[in-house]
């Protein structure tokens, strides 16, 4: 995610969560960074993609660091 740019455009990054895949895509205007990680735990049935801004990501860290 760019900090900073003088254009437009949605900065976050995209959560995708499938059975047992955890699928992570960002960009900052000029690359595509795409990570996929396998989860310990099968989550039947549950879709869910989430588009979190960078701000949402900071909050995410910082209480993920706590614990």
């Amino acid at each position: 995610m760019a900090y900073e740019d003088a254009r437009y455009f949605l900065n976050g990054v995209l959560c995708s969560i499938g059975s047992r895949k955890l699928k992570v895509v960002s960009t900052d205007g000029y690359r595509m960074s795409i990570s996929e990680m396998i989860l310990d735990k099968a989550y039947a049935g549950i879709e869910l993609n989430i588009i979190m801004s960078r701000k949402s990501i900071s909050e995410f860290l910082k209480v993920v660091s706590m614990q």
